[in-house]
C-alpha cells in the first residue's frame, strides 16, 4: 500500500490505493478500530473515513498476501487557501509580474485548500464550506484535483476573500470592463532566465517578448479567454513594416522588416506605445 506521510483531517475522506503483485486479487480491507477511522470496500480504490481522533490501523488482504497501513487521526484547527497555477516551463510564475491577482471580467483561477493541525497539513478531501463574495465571483467543485474550487470574475469592481469555514483566506481582486490596466513588456534577450522590464524594444526581442497587465495596485491581471482575443498590434510611426504579431500566453513575437517606429499594442482594454527597433539580421525572410 502507498503510505500516508499525513495524519488524515477529522471528518474527511482518503482513498488508498493498493498494489497486487502478479496477478493477485484484493480481497479485503478494514480498519482494526472503525470508530476512529471506517473503511469502504465496495468501490476501488478503498474509501477511508475520518470519524474521530486516534490511530488505528489499515489491513488488506490479496490472493496472495497481506499488508498493513498505520493511520492517524487529527483534529484540524485551521487552513491554507492559495492559488493553484501550473508551474511554466520557460517563465517566471504569476507572482514575478505582480503580488497578487486582479481578475479581469470573465477571467478564472483555481483555488485550492488544504486543512490543517497547528502548522502541520492534514491529508483528504470532502471536507471543505467554502466561502467568497458572491457578488463577486461565481464558482464551483474543479474536478480534476480534490479540495479545489474553480473561481470566475463577473466583472464588478471590488475585492474578494475566499475562506473556508476552517479559515484560511486569499485575497483576489475583481475587475470591471472599464477598469483599464497598465500594460507592461519584459525582455528576456540578455538573460532568458531573467527577463527585465523595458519600455522599446530592441532587435533581440521579436522572437518573443513578455507582455503583462497590473491593475493600480500592482496585481498581475488575469486575462479572459475574451481578452485573448482582443490582442492587437501595428506599426504607428517610422519605416518599421509589420507582417505579423502573434500571441501565445504572456508571450509575444513579430516578425517584422527592417527600420525603426513605433509599435501599439491593444490588449486587456488598455493600450500602450513602444519603440521598436528591427535591424537586418532579426528582419523577416521574406522582407526585400
Amino acid at each position: 500500500m502507498l503510505g500516508f506521510e499525513r495524519p488524515i483531517a477529522l471528518g474527511a475522506r482518503a482513498d488508498v490505493w493498493v498494489l497486487v503483485p502478479g496477478l493477485g486479487t484484493l480481497m479485503a480491507a478494514e480498519s482494526d478500530a472503525p470508530e476512529i477511522v471506517s473503511v469502504v470496500f465496495n468501490v476501488y480504490p478503498i474509501e477511508l473515513r475520518a470519524e474521530s481522533e486516534g490511530e488505528t490501523t489499515l489491513r488488506v488482504t490479496a490472493s496472495n498476501g497481506s499488508d498493513s497501513l498505520p493511520l492517524t487521526v487529527r483534529q484540524p484547527d485551521g487552513a491554507r487557501v492559495w492559488v493553484l497555477s501550473t508551474p511554466p516551463l520557460f517563465d517566471k510564475p504569476d507572482g514575478f509580474y505582480g503580488q497578487g491577482y486582479a481578475l479581469r471580467p470573465g477571467a478564472s483561477l483555481r483555488v485550492a485548500a488544504e486543512p490543517l493541525a497547528g502548522t502541520t497539513p492534514l491529508l483528504g478531501f470532502d471536507l471543505f464550506d467554502w466561502s467568497m463574495a458572491p457578488e463577486l465571483l461565481a464558482h464551483e467543485a474543479d474536478a480534476q484535483v480534490v479540495n479545489t474550487r474553480r473561481v470566475e470574475a463577473l466583472g464588478k469592481s471590488g475585492i474578494a476573500h475566499i475562506t473556508t469555514q476552517l479559515g484560511g483566506d486569499l485575497e483576489i481582486a475583481t475587475l470591471s470592463a472599464e477598469d483599464t490596466p497598465t500594460l507592461k513588456l519584459y525582455s528576456f534577450a540578455s538573460d532568458l532566465d531573467n527577463p527585465v522590464e523595458v519600455t522599446a524594444l530592441v532587435p533581440g526581442d521579436l522572437g518573443g517578448f513578455a507582455l503583462v497587465g497590473n491593475d493600480a495596485a500592482g496585481r498581475y491581471v488575469q486575462p479572459s479567454t475574451q481578452d485573448d482575443l482582443t490582442f492587437a498590434a501595428a506599426i504607428t510611426s517610422g519605416s518599421v513594416v509589420l507582417i505579423e504579431a502573434e500571441r501565445s500566453g504572456r508571450f509575444v513575437s513579430l516578425r517584422a522588416c527592417a527600420g525603426v517606429g513605433t509599435l501599439q499594442i491593444s490588449y486587456l482594454g488598455a493600450e500602450l506605445s513602444v519603440p521598436i527597433e528591427v535591424t537586418p539580421d532579426v528582419a523577416d525572410e521574406s522582407c526585400p
